[in-house]
Parts: C-alpha cells; structure tokens; sequence
C-alpha cells in the first residue's frame, strides 16, 4: 500500500479520489457481506482449533414471560409488540443465563468452545443460534448419550404434566402437509423440515451424519392450541428437557457431530437476514429522478434497498448488545508483502502528507517478526500460533506475553490469484520462523 501511494505521488496525482471511486462495506459495518464472511472464518477457526460441534441450540424469545408481562401491565393496553426495548432486554438476560449454563454449570459437558448469533425473525422476536464445542470426554457418542440430553417425544402427561404441556406449547412442529397445506415450511406440497418424523424405537446416526431420534409410536398424543389438529411424537422437535422447563420458550437441541454437516452449520449460522427487493429512485436537490447512467453504484446503496430492520432489531443495536459471539476470542491477524503495510487515510487529504504521518508504520505482522528476533520461544510458534501465548497491545503495537486468557489466532484469507500474497499466507500458516532460519 505505501509503495502504491508513492507511485501515484511520482505521477502527479495528488489526491485520494484521482485514484478512482468503489464503494464497499466493510467488515466493520454489521450485516455487511464482508461482516458474514469475516464471522464465518473466525467460526471455521474456532472449528480447526476445536474439532467440529457437538450441540446445536435454538433459543426463540417467548413474548410470554412473566418478566416482559409484568413490565406491559405499568401502562394498560400494551401487548408485547408495542413494547421491542422491552423483549430485547430480557431476552439478553435469558440469554446469558443460557450460556451460563452452557460453560460454566456444564449442562452437556465441559465446554471448549462456543458460538452463536443472533438473527430476528419476521414477526420481528429475536433468536439465537448457537453451537457448542465440547471436550472429549464429554461428547455424546452411543445412543444412551444422545438420549440422556435429547428427546423427540411427547412426555408421560400423567407423570410429568408441566413437561407435557411445555413440549405442546413450544416444541410442535406445524402441524403441516395434509392437515395444513399453508404452513410456512410447505414448498411443492413437501414439507421443508422433513415433518412429520418416521417413527423409531432407537437413536441412531445416518449415513448423512445427521441423528434420527427416538420416536416410540405409543399411542400419545395432543391437541395443538385447541384447533383440533391431533399431533404425535413425529411431530415433536428434539429438545432438551431441563433447559425447556427453565426457559419456558422454543429451544431445539440437535446433535452435530459429523465433519460433513460442519460447514453447513456455520454458513447457516453467517447466511445473514431475509431481505425484501424494494425500488428506491435517486433525486438531486430539485426532486428530479437522477438519471440511471448518473447514479453511482455500491453496496451503501445495495443495503439501503434490500434491508429490513424490525423495531426489536432495532432496540438491540441502539442497545449495544453483541450480534456475534465467539467462545475463546479471535485474533485476526493481517499480513502483507514487504512495505506494502495497510493505512487509513481521508479522501480529502494529501498524498504526501498521508506518507509523511504514516512513516514506517508497525502492524502485527511485522512486530511479530521482530520479535521472532529476540525470541526462541517465539521462533517454536506459527503466525496463526502466536496469539495463543502472546498479545497484541494496539496502542502501544508491539506484543507481549499472554498470562491471562486464551485467545484463536486466525490470518486474513487470501484468493489464488493474490499470488504473492497466497503463497505467503500459506508458509505463515504451515512454517514457524526456526524452520525458515534452518533452509
């Protein structure tokens, strides 16, 4: 990059905008292509350093909890649409207490690692998706170990009716094809989720690498929301027994412990928002339609047109509550050919003065080298290695000894046809800096 700016310096063009115009989003801004793209790494990341998920959870808000209840009964008349700052709060407290669960009280096991993200349905309720990575000895791996933390079936109303009628409540699918052709999941007749579920007297895993629950046909079964519609177990989505009693909402536990399904869970995780296509038409000061040929293209403009953002969405970006969670923390690390450092400069400054304040700038690529330098414990790391026993200071840019934490370290992809750059991102993954000395 500095070799660039002081190439166009020698041939007189003098400010940023003579170099040319392309308007992106960066991966800074939320929702953003390159934002997905760049959560969808790290989660590969957390992958490679932790082997594939073991528990895949959905956690839908229930506009029905005593606590968003009580807030709506201070003002008459309110229902729970009325109220977004409301259910986006309590569901972050929920949320928190489920990760609590998660890794700290150990509900399915020691955990290594966990992600999740948060999306916000049609009706505008968020919810999260989130994966667990557990340890080794706690993965579950017969089926008596998926069936201790999951069920698929309707539970005993006589023996546990509080179970009974939570499992009604928030773990039906549909119902769906013949009884109700309109359902939401419907598509050419067939149902998209693959309900209603065969029935089966164990828990296996198929060859796709996806569980096939237990589901007994023992003759149990229930009237979904008093329309009459009589549902069974093949109806039931698999669930967790105990987090569905405390949450009193929808949460889907799946198993998830296939290296083939592990790419799909995180892209489905990354796939960003629904988006409505909707025409917006460019005016200048006057009103006037800004002829098509006039209008500069870019992604601003790509966002603005297809984005919809509910109220409880909203709320929870005005709020500051994190989109995206990583369970140990990624260190991104950049990388570049020599004196082809990364800057950040304002498009109406000037070209010199951009080289002058930048001087030779240190990134965390070159002060790792330097400390590959001094450090024979250094020289034993890989680039992608290093954040886990060391820690980049951004004020100060230099590192330092990690004593507290752990943390991923993960180098910025690079496409095939970069060359250099590939080639390099290659070597930095693969070879430590002792090796490089020995050839």
């Amino acid at each position: 990059m500095l070799r660039g700016l002081a190439d166009v310096v020698s041939r007189g063009d003098t400010t940023p905008s003579s170099i040319g115009q392309r308007i992106v989003l960066p991966s800074s801004f939320t929702g953003s292509p390159r934002y997905m793209l760049q959560n969808y790494h790290d989660a590969l990341a957390i992958c490679k350093w932790a082997g594939p998920p073991d528990i895949f959870v959905t956690f839908t808000c229930n506009p029905n909890w005593q606590e968003i209840i009580k807030f709506l009964t201070i003002i008459s008349g309110q229902r729970p649409e009325d109220r977004p700052d409301i259910i986006a709060r309590v569901f972050k407290i929920k949320l928190e207490e489920l990760m609590e669960d998660l890794k700290d009280r150990v509900h399915f096991g020691e955990a290594k690692a966990a992600i999740y993200t948060i999306e916000f349905q049609k009706r505008g309720l968020p919810h999260a998706h989130i994966l667990l990575f557990l340890n080794e000895e706690d993965k579950p791996r017969t089926s008596e170990d998926i069936d201790r933390i999951i069920s698929a079936e309707l539970p005993d109303p006589e023996k546990n009716p509080d179970a009974f009628k939570a499992v009604v409540q928030h773990m039906i699918h549909g119902p769906c094809r013949v009884i109700n052709q309109r359902s939401s999941c419907m598509q050419e007749g067939k149902c998209t989720k693959y309900y209603p579920e065969e029935f089966t007297n164990k828990t296996s895993i198929g060859e796709d690498g996806y569980p096939v629950y237990r589901r007994i046909d023992n003759g149990r079964t229930a009237v979904k929301n008093g329309n009459g519609n009589v549902i069974d177990n093949s109806n039931i989505v698999p669930y967790n027994i105990d987090l569905l009693m405390k949450y009193d909402a929808h949460m889907n536990v799946e198993l998830c412990n296939k290296y083939n399904t592990t790419k799909y869970l995180f892209k489905y995780m990354n796939k960003g928002p629904d988006v409505v296509v909707a025409s917006v038409k460019q005016t200048n000061v006057d009103g006037v339609p800004v002829p098509e040929n006039e209008i500069t293209v870019g992604e601003i403009q790509s966002y603005l047109k297809c984005r919809y953002v509910s109220a409880a969405e909203a709320c929870w970006r005005i709020f500051g509550f994190e989109i995206q969670y990583k369970y140990p923390p990624i260190e991104r690390l950049s990388y570049h050919l020599e004196n082809e450092q990364p800057i950040v400069f304002e498009d109406h400054e000037h070209l010199d003065g951009v080289l002058e304040r930048v001087g030779e700038a240190r990134t965390p690529f070159t002060q790792w080298m330097e400390i590959n330098k001094i450090s024979a414990k250094a020289r034993e790391l890989t680039y992608d290695e290093f954040p886990t026993e060391w820690v980049w200071l951004r004020d100060e840019k230099r590192w330092k000894p990690r004593t507290l934490g752990t943390k991923i370290g993960r180098i910025y992809y690079a496409h095939p046809t970069s060359r250099e750059q590939y080639y390099l991102r290659m070597l930095l993954n693969k070879v430590r800096i002792h090796q490089l000395c020995k050839n």
